[in-house]
């Protein structure tokens, strides 16, 4: 289901306000509140909304993209990753940055659908470990 947030972006005008914004990711199952969203543009995770009440596609993207880093990396570690992203004015960038997520989820989680569930979790511990080595060393 979160393959279509792309695709239904373009439903809106381009400018959603923060209700609105819940409204759209609530449609996907996937639950987020005013307080969260703010949170995410105080600490620096997403840029500020636009005339300082519209959410565009850029928000739209880092929103779903936090969405799912959020279950294994830290708010800091995120916005760590994402410092690149937000500073562009080329939301294509962030489009590639979320169907490239989206191809690689769907390859790993297929190729290891059937495994035990040992060595997952011993692969999720190592796989954090690396991604925390690289941010320390700026290796993005």
């Amino acid at each position: 289901m979160i393959h279509n947030i792309l695709k239904n972006i373009g439903s809106y005008n381009g400018e959603m306000t923060v209700s609105q914004v819940i409204r759209f990711f609530d449609g996907f199952g996937m639950h987020f509140t005013k307080t969260m969203i703010q949170n995410y543009v105080r600490i620096g995770i997403i840029p500020p909304p636009a005339k300082k009440r519209y959410y565009l596609k850029k928000h739209i993207i880092l929103l779903a993209l936090i969405y799912e880093f959020k279950e294994i990396y830290s708010l800091p570690d995120i916005g760590k990753l994402f410092e690149a992203y937000i500073e562009s004015v080329d939301d294509s960038l962030l489009i590639k940055l979320y169907e490239d997520f989206h191809g690689l989820y769907d390859k790993c989680y297929n190729l290891t659908i059937h495994k035990k569930i040992l060595p997952l979790m011993v692969q999720s511990v190592v796989n954090k470990k690396i991604v925390k080595n690289m941010m320390d060393n700026d290796d993005l």
